[in-house]
């Protein structure tokens, strides 16, 4: 049979806030609402909320009896217990009593997420909780959310590329919250109020580039003027695709370069993903460390001990190297990642198959491969729309095709090779322009544009 009472407690006669039995000056009160505990035929008992009504709580405790007795459990509200704890912890009894986002954070730090994650998704739901006035699971509606995006999406709709983007990633930030609550083995709630929600349309900020053949070289010459060594960082990136921070934190124990094979082997927490990951190295790459390396080196020793160059370097070398670099106003933007970006489109360029690419990347997702780190500029699209087998009208004679076409000229680029089949970027350049009006490679007044035609080759003016 079900009982019913209201439970006590003391409380601050001042503030009314619950504290510790026996405190000087508490005083004893009741919640407003009744506790229904139902006895289940095998013995487990239910605890349920009722009403402030007497008369109402007693029929609702018949019905949950009754569904207990018919062993129909989806009567009963499983999610009870969770229901009344905050998102946020709070202090009972002097002690702090963690809430569901606190588990969450927690569950994140176990699962060796990056740092810079947990603090960002730490900070957006402490920010949502506070202006949507989330306190419990139960407070998460799509009508309050909804709300909240369109307040934040007139204040952001000034910013360049929109508010989209900015909101999505809190979005996406309170949905993996609400996904990891659902779980069958959190059990939580029962399912993301937030999942029937659509995501707003967005435009890029911003479009990291890569860089071309010529680009890269004029990169290489800028990076060594005045007996400087940034050349050797660039090349670096350009062919293993490490981040700025993993090639920082690189030291010579991750590098093996005196064996048959020269690979690069990754200590786990020292990666973005914290992957332990192991991949072979060019072999003028290893010729390259081995150079640099010190006669008397220790295993913690960085590789680079003048880091990565910063941006403003970055771009001081590329301008140097005859490199058109974009203005500030463009949505166009180089920078040091940019060669991670390169090694992925003269990947794609090659022909070189998705899941190797996948793993010379260190990425997991196919979608980053395709749309993050590929610029379709570099893409040989030229030749490939003339492979393609379709019919041509027979108004257009054959001579035609070939009429006012200029020849390729074909430069021999940085003779790169690896061993097998598939070659690696970097292996040439390919211009468009007419046969008469080639200029030396030290010709006066010559511009490398940073417009990639779709040849891959460079522009000149």
């Amino acid at each position: 049979m079900a009982s019913i009472k209201r439970r006590k407690y003391w409380a601050n006669p001042v503030t009314g806030k619950e504290v510790r039995k026996g405190t000087p000056g508490a005083v004893v009160k009741e919640f407003p609402h009744y506790r229904i505990r139902i006895l289940r035929p095998s013995g487990e008992i239910i605890s349920a909320k009722g009403y402030r009504d007497l008369r109402a709580t007693e029929q609702l405790a018949a019905r949950l009896q009754l569904a207990a007795d018919r062993g129909e459990e989806g009567m009963v509200n499983r999610f009870a217990k969770h229901d009344r704890r905050p998102l946020w912890g709070r202090e009972v009894n002097g002690k702090v009593q963690p809430g569901h986002v606190d588990d969450y954070i927690a569950d994140l730090a176990a699962r060796k997420r990056d740092d810079k994650y947990i603090y960002n998704m730490a900070r957006r739901l402490k920010r949502l909780a506070e202006e949507c006035h989330w306190k419990r699971l139960r407070d998460i509606t799509p009508a309050s959310f909804s709300e909240w995006r369109r307040a934040r999406s007139k204040e952001l709709g000034g910013k360049r590329g929109g508010a989209g983007q900015t909101i999505n990633q809190w979005y996406d930030s309170v949905n993996a919250f609400l996904n990891w609550c659902a779980m069958k083995e959190q059990g939580r709630i029962a399912a993301n109020p937030l999942a029937g929600l659509e995501p707003l349309p967005e435009s890029p900020t911003f479009v990291r580039r890569a860089l071309g053949e010529e680009q890269l070289e004029g990169l290489y010459a800028g990076g060594a003027r005045d007996g400087a060594n940034r050349w050797r960082v660039y090349a670096f990136i350009a062919t293993t695709g490490l981040r700025r921070q993993e090639t920082e934190d690189l030291r010579w124990s991750d590098v093996v370069i005196d064996a048959p094979v020269e690979f690069l082997k990754l200590r786990d927490y020292a990666t973005k993903a914290r992957r332990a990951d192991v991949f072979a190295l060019r072999s003028e790459i290893a010729g390259m460390l081995r150079a640099m390396r010190p006669a008397k080196w220790k295993e913690n020793d960085p590789v680079f001990p003048e880091g990565v160059p910063t941006v403003e370097q970055f771009l001081e070398d590329l301008r140097a190297g005859g490199v058109a670099v974009p203005d500030e106003e463009s949505i166009e933007k180089v920078d040091v990642h940019a060669l991670r970006t390169t090694l992925g489109s003269f990947l794609g360029k090659s022909g070189m198959p998705e899941r190797t690419a996948m793993e010379l990347l260190r990425v997991t997702d196919p979608k980053l491969l395709r749309k993050t780190y590929c610029d379709p500029r570099i893409l040989q699209t030229a030749q490939a729309v003339q492979r393609v087998t379709l019919p041509v009208p027979v108004q257009i004679r054959t001579n035609d095709l070939d009429r006012d076409r200029p020849p390729l000229v074909r430069d021999a680029g940085p003779n790169f090779t690896v061993s097998g089949d598939n070659a690696l970027p970097f292996q040439g350049v390919v211009r468009d322009c007419p046969r008469d009006n080639v200029e030396g490679d030290n010709s006066a007044g010559r511009t490398r544009t940073y417009n990639i035609p779709v040849n891959s080759g460079m522009l000149y003016h």
